[in-house]
């Protein structure tokens, strides 16, 4: 009995502090787990879904009980208010944040959504709030928060009559005993996951984590320190990476090639597949692309998709030789270049976002890793560092470097900025490239105006441009052993069936999400000379072009027309090896594209299915 009173005196002192603050416990706890009741309605059905919603309230539990703790603790007066507030604006901030988001978008505080927020330059910011801060669903989120606040200052303002209430009824008081001392036991012995997730040390230990814990319907608090963490924990896959790129130096490697052989790799970026008429767009936004096509030196792919709409993600895992679906990290594997580098390539790279937005977290990420000294060492011959604006000067900084024919054996990478928001400022302001006006958009929808028209028409611009570009690639080894792989990092959106333009969202994506950030443009151009040295490629080429594939691949593609043997080469997984075998393509990490596509038998512009 002895015992049962100490533990009961020890909870009534535990308590006190939220019987004492009991007005601020209540406003803190409801504005942190207000996310979490929302998963629970939403998954009434589903006993397991509850089941980690109640967890997560009682983890919300605790943080609201140190919160309340740390208040009842200061000093009455000024210090109090000055701690109170503090933590009802970071709830607020939170809340605001998590309300925009769910309303506009569907999505929650993520690490992905700090990554594209990451990836947001200011003229991109000033967009995004003239394009989503005045809309309806906006106005929802914003009467939402004006509501809550009201509540917070009306509970505040009787905070003093509530707590003393309170005090008054001993009845209550054993009440909220019980129920905060059972949550904080049940808390405690949930705190482990807190330990755990500050212990990951890269990205894949996070996949684990959150595959065991499922953060989703976190409190706020929570998921904004589970976000956080992803991103501290992905500065650890840089150090496996260089690991990785040391490896490949001591893997046997040969050419197949007798010739000088140029091999040219361009990425492009946020392009449309379907704003070319490649792919059925009645704009010609890319006639010298046609033309090479009619040629017979262009082979345009029709089923690839990019696993990520973000291009720090999807850049990492098209540069590695990994393999996602077969469950391989882009740092457990060397990036292709490497590779290029040991066979006896020079390995040029031309990257037009090295300089672009620096000291932006997503350029830092990608840079970190593709430019670490050690695995730049090893991989490249030369680069560029030289700030550019605009693609097809970059490509004629190359050309003019006199670098196009330096050895026998070359591996070039053009890293573009394509059509990357804001269009407009993709390409030069000069009448030739001002090809489409808002008058000839043909997109049709009661979400745009005159100015989403204006953005279509310099999207479709910008399009063209690119076309300009890799023109004068194509130029310049028109005549000689080479061979040109394409694609984009990720698709984009440009109102085309909906009041959005460029990427957000990915939490459940519907098929007309996928078809326009996950579907991308790839196609490969081969020379004259490349197409006669080469039969049995160009054999492989013609009987691939509609298979399934996704770029987190891609490098078995171009070991394939270098000619290149190595270890890291498989068979199974290049688009174009009579050996290829399709897996099924998740995007985001977990969404089974191929079972939630838009219909092939569709057309572009078909804006009445989902």
């Amino acid at each position: 009995m002895k015992i049962l009173k100490k533990i009961y005196d020890l909870l009534r002192v535990a308590s006190r502090p939220v019987v004492t603050q009991f007005a601020f416990f209540v406003g803190f706890w409801a504005l942190i787990t207000c996310s979490t009741f929302g998963y629970m309605f939403a998954y009434l059905d589903s006993w397991p879904s509850i089941k980690c919603a109640l967890k997560y309230l009682c983890i919300g539990t605790m943080v609201a009980y140190g919160a309340t703790l740390l208040v009842a603790v200061s000093k009455r007066g000024a210090m109090r208010a000055a701690v109170k507030t503090l933590f009802y604006t970071v709830a607020m901030v939170l809340l605001s944040a998590y309300a925009f988001l769910w309303q506009n978008f569907e999505m929650k505080i993520s690490p992905h959504v700090l990554t594209l927020i990451a990836e947001t330059n200011s003229s991109e910011t000033s967009e995004f709030f003239d394009a989503y801060l005045l809309n309806e669903h906006s106005y929802i989120a914003y009467a939402t928060i004006a509501g809550v606040l009201v509540l917070l200052v009306l509970l505040e303002w009787r905070s003093r009559v509530i707590n003393a209430q309170v005090l008054r009824r001993h009845w209550f008081r054993r009440v909220m005993l019980g129920v905060v001392a059972i949550m904080l036991i049940v808390a405690a012995a949930k705190s482990y996951m807190f330990v755990t997730l500050a212990a990951c040390a890269n990205s894949a230990d996070m996949d684990r984590w959150e595959e065991k814990h499922e953060p989703w319907p976190a409190d706020l608090i929570t998921a904004t320190v589970y976000s956080f963490n992803s991103l501290r924990a992905a500065r650890g896959d840089v150090a496996l990476a260089v690991r990785q790129a040391r490896a490949v130096f001591n893997t046997p490697v040969s050419v197949n090639e007798s010739d000088t052989l140029d091999v040219i790799y361009v990425l492009g970026e946020s392009y449309i597949k379907w704003h070319t008429p490649l792919y059925g767009y009645d704009h010609n936004t890319t006639p010298r692309l046609l033309e090479e096509q009619r040629r017979g030196n262009l082979y345009v792919f029709t089923d690839v998709i990019s696993p990520y709409n973000a291009t720090s993600v999807a850049e990492k895992n098209t540069f590695s030789c990994n393999s996602m679906m077969d469950g391989e990290n882009w740092f457990e594997k060397p990036m292709f270049p490497t590779v290029f580098r040991h066979a006896g390539f020079n390995v040029y790279f031309w990257d037009m976002q090295r300089s672009y937005q620096k000291h932006k977290m997503y350029t830092m990420t990608v840079n970190a890793f593709v430019y670490n000294p050690e695995i730049a060492r090893l991989s490249y011959s030369d680069t560029v560092a030289k700030k550019i604006y605009f693609d097809a000067t970059l490509i004629d900084n190359f050309r003019d470097s006199a670098r196009v024919a330096r050895g026998k054996y070359n591996l070039v990478m053009f890293h573009l900025l394509g059509q990357h928001v804001n269009a407009k400022d993709r390409f030069p302001d000069l009448a030739k490239f001002h090809r489409f006006t808002k008058d000839s958009v043909t997109i049709t929808g009661k979400w745009l105006n005159e100015k989403s028209r204006q953005y279509i028409a310099d999207y479709d611009n910008a399009t063209y441009y690119n076309d300009v570009v890799m023109s004068r690639i194509f130029k310049m080894y028109r005549n000689r052993n080479a061979v040109v792989v394409y694609y984009s990092d990720h698709g984009d959106e440009a109102y085309d069936y909906r009041d959005q333009k460029g990427r957000f969202g990915h939490d459940n994506p519907d098929s007309l999400h996928l078809k326009y950030q996950n579907d991308i443009p790839f196609m490969i151009w081969c020379s004259d000379r490349y197409k006669q040295l080469h039969p049995e490629v160009v054999k492989n080429l013609e009987a691939s072009l509609n298979r399934p594939f996704m770029i987190d691949n891609a490098c078995q593609v171009l070991f394939h027309v270098a000619g290149i043997k190595t270890p890291y080469y498989r068979p199974e997984r290049d688009l174009l090896s009579p050996s290829f075998k399709p897996v099924k393509r998740k995007v985001y990490y977990k969404y089974d594209y191929d079972s939630r596509r838009w219909p092939k038998h569709k057309s572009n512009g078909d804006k009445k299915w989902k």
